[in-house]
């Protein structure tokens, strides 16, 4: 809480004054700092009519946040959810708004919206282990990651080259 209290230029009594505890002020943040996300999210796909690159867009904005954030990143990506109360990560936060527009467009089209909460978590979260990843190991620019990406989640498994589960493949 010092910590938060110094970066937001605070006293620690005024952040106590405003949040019950610092599990109240990690989800402010991962929530003021989704709907900024959401924000920038939808300035991109104003500017992308084809759905692949609006999707693009999204993981663009995601690894640009991440990128320009990476302390904040670690901090809200490891806030855990509690037992007592609404406390969310930020990628809880994310996961939730993702599943309500799989859930939506999955109804609209006529089909089953039951996939649409674990698919939006399998989502967020392969691309918050690409992410650490990808912070760890400097190893290619945001734009190759973003692009890899993309190939995997708007492809999905037809994205992956044949036989990539062939255990003995992989033994010689």
């Amino acid at each position: 809480m010092a910590d938060i209290a110094r970066e937001a230029g605070y006293a620690r009594s005024a952040l106590y004054a405003m949040f019950a505890d610092r599990a109240s002020v990690l989800t402010a943040l991962s929530e003021r700092h989704a709907e900024r996300i959401y924000a920038a999210i939808a300035d991109g796909m104003r500017l992308v009519a084809e759905p692949r690159g609006r999707f693009r867009v999204t993981l663009d904005v995601l690894c640009r946040w991440v990128e320009a954030e990476p302390h904040l990143y670690r901090v809200l990506s490891r806030h855990p959810l509690t037992d007592e109360g609404p406390d969310r990560g930020l990628f809880d936060v994310v996961s939730a708004s993702l599943e309500s527009l799989l859930r939506s467009t999955l109804r609209a089209s006529g089909a089953d919206p039951a996939p649409a909460a674990p698919w939006a978590r399998a989502m967020v979260g392969s691309m918050a282990a690409a992410v650490e990843w990808w912070l760890r190991e400097d190893a290619m620019s945001r734009d190759a990651l973003v692009e890899h990406l993309t190939d995997l989640f708007w492809d999905g498994g037809a994205a992956l080259p044949p036989g990539w589960l062939d255990v003995r493949a992989a033994e010689g």
